[in-house]
């Protein structure tokens, strides 16, 4: 017998009243210059907070002659860039000789996970800011919901993990959750994922770029029928990079509006498709945003999270839609991670820097096509992995590509590119399908 709504929301009680204080700030401050004047106010108290109890923030301010407060944004450019790099490379300083036991943990993308200090209250600090998120597209905590999603490989093994799987399985239940695996997305499963979007009838989905999309186009090309969708307010696609041919099926199948909610491990959700999919709003009352001298995404953590992050490196590429003194308001669109470039041979012997969405861009468009990642193996040539409903013709999938590739690129070297097909692509630690295959 499943709990009254009533019930539900008695448990969440703290959460749901703390949710309404964050909501609320974003409508009572617009003008920007107090915007960025409360940012200020913000930075300045975290900063200090950070210098003057946390041993690994004393002695970055000492070593890089930190001032103890800035009094404009543009003065963050005189604090040195914060990398997961840096935090690898200082974890006893930063959990204090293991007197630190709790942190979150990166998913691995670039090889190689990294461990943050964390504690509950940076939890309830994530929820208020994605259920503000959600709420702008009529999305309300306890709604029904599908979820893609993974990480049960940090559950552990025997009694813990057991134990651990049972208290995420009992917290999806009084959520109104209904959790897909986002490690098992071959075709076949897709058909059981199907059937559970079709019972469930959920207010939203959730899940990794891929994942969703992954349902969405076995929706279409077996032309099924998606039941009672009297519920389904938005789809949400967060963790991985997605695109302008993603947002189009995923409309044209669901016919709801696409969100993207945008943020990291480290730093819970930065920022929330607002009114439309390529205006992403960032959380200014949460993060202090900005661009970097080689255009990276940079961003400061302005709530009391347990380890604050003070200019910090993203390692995204982001476009500016709305920016005020220097402060990031609003992006339209996440390109991807810095690492995610290729080189690509000539004919005439030289090479030629594309972005890896274009190689997905591309060949998403290709029928019964699902998956795509690629991978560089030297200074001029690429393999790309496919995934597919069916066994495709590799050499008609490489000349379509080519087509295609140089409508914008031109004299690209044909066996500079190489395309495999398998039956699953490599993942990260914690469920994601990068682009870049890193083995």
């Amino acid at each position: 017998m499943r709990l009254s709504s009533v019930i539900k929301r008695a448990l969440f009680q703290n959460r749901l009243k703390y949710l309404t204080e964050v909501k609320n700030r974003y409508p009572e401050i617009t003008n920007p210059d107090m915007i960025v004047k409360r940012q200020m106010e913000r930075f300045n108290q975290i900063w200090g907070y950070c210098y003057r109890t946390l041993p690994f923030y004393q002695g970055w301010k000492e070593f890089h002659h930190l001032p103890e407060r800035i009094d404009q944004i543009s003065d963050l450019k005189g604090f040195p860039v914060l990398t997961k790099k840096v935090i690898q490379e200082n974890q006893d300083r930063i959990f204090q000789q293991g007197r630190i036991k709790k942190w979150v943990s990166t998913g691995g993308s670039t090889g190689n996970p990294t461990k943050f200090p964390s504690d509950p209250q940076d939890a309830l600090l994530t929820y208020a800011d994605l259920y503000t998120g959600r709420s702008w597209w009529g999305i309300q905590p306890l709604d029904v919901s599908l979820l893609f999603w993974g990480h049960s490989h940090l559950f552990g093994s025997g009694i813990k993990g057991h134990l651990k799987n049972y208290k995420r399985k009992l917290s999806d239940f009084f959520l109104n959750a209904h959790r897909l695996n986002a490690y098992d997305m071959t075709v076949d499963t897709l058909k059981k994922y199907y059937e559970v979007y079709r019972r469930s009838n959920p207010a939203f989905i959730l899940g990794y770029t891929s994942c969703v999309y992954k349902l969405a186009k076995y929706i279409e090309e077996n032309q099924l029928d998606q039941g009672e969708k009297n519920r389904l307010k938005a789809v949400i696609v967060t963790s991985e990079t997605v695109t302008q041919n993603d947002v189009a099926l995923l409309r044209k199948v669901f016919s709801v509006p696409v969100v993207v909610e945008y943020g990291m491990a480290e730093t819970g959700v930065i920022g929330y498709s607002y009114r439309e999919t390529w205006a992403i709003k960032i959380f200014w009352d949460s993060f202090l945003a900005r661009i970097g001298e080689d255009g990276v995404f940079l961003v400061s953590t302005l709530s009391n999270r347990f380890f604050p992050l003070i200019n910090y490196d993203t390692n995204d590429v982001v476009t500016v839609k709305r920016m005020h003194e220097s402060s990031v308001l609003e992006i339209s669109s996440i390109q991807g991670r810095k690492s995610e470039a290729l080189k690509i041979g000539t004919i005439q012997r030289s090479y030629l820097e594309l972005s890896g969405i274009l190689v997905v861009h591309i060949l998403k468009a290709y029928p019964h096509i699902f998956s795509i990642q690629f991978e560089q193996l030297n200074s001029c040539r690429i393999r790309i992995h496919l995934v597919a409903d069916r066994i495709l013709d590799l050499n008609e999938v490489k000349r379509y590509f080519m087509k295609e590739l140089g409508k914008d690129y031109k004299g690209v070297d044909v066996d500079c590119v190489e395309i495999l097909q398998a039956k699953s692509l490599l993942k990260t630690l914690a469920g994601k399908e990068g682009l870049m295959c890193l083995k």
